[in-house]
């Protein structure tokens, strides 16, 4: 969370728990690749991955987005309020 604050993100990251399309939006691709490269989360391109999957808020599928794993909200969820 240190280096996420650091960066600037922690506003942006707090929308993404919410909503991980916040990611493709201007303010939110710098952090974007951020998390990419550290495997949380996934862009839906369906160059990457074929047919892109439903939305799915519980699960953290957007519609350009998604977490790697659903754990990872409750996860960054806690950090961002400091329970972690």
């Amino acid at each position: 969370m240190a280096e996420v604050a650091g960066r600037g993100f922690a506003d942006v990251l707090r929308e993404a728990v919410e909503n991980p399309d916040v990611l493709a939006e201007p303010q939110g691709l710098e952090l974007a690749r951020f998390l990419e490269n550290r495997n949380f989360v996934i862009e839906l391109s369906p160059i990457v991955i074929g047919q892109a999957p439903r939305p799915d808020d519980e699960l953290g599928v957007g519609r350009r987005y998604a977490r790697q794993t659903p754990a990872l909200r409750d996860a960054v969820k806690m950090a961002l309020e400091g329970r972690v």
